[in-house]
């Protein structure tokens, strides 16, 4: 019997363009969308949630402190 069924939706079973989430975080931090890509890319705040290392709380304030953002979750979220 199957008990549990993991899978990765994330650009594997639905693709998509993170280039858009550059464009719309620049827009709410006024940094350019290479300068959002690398600093999130060089902060490890990313694998650290996805790892579990990182409650969604404290990886919202780490990643708004990071990019300076001022966005409740459910804005973070939308972006």
């Amino acid at each position: 019997m199957i008990r549990t069924f993991l899978f990765d939706m994330g650009n594997v079973l639905i693709p998509f363009d993170i280039n858009r989430g550059y464009q719309a975080l620049s827009h709410h931090s006024g940094l350019p969308p290479g300068q959002v890509a690398e600093r999130i890319r060089h902060s490890g705040l990313y694998n650290a949630y996805e790892s579990g290392q990182l409650e969604t709380e404290e990886f919202l304030d780490r990643f708004s402190s990071l990019l300076g953002l001022t966005l409740s979750l459910e804005a973070f979220r939308e972006v």
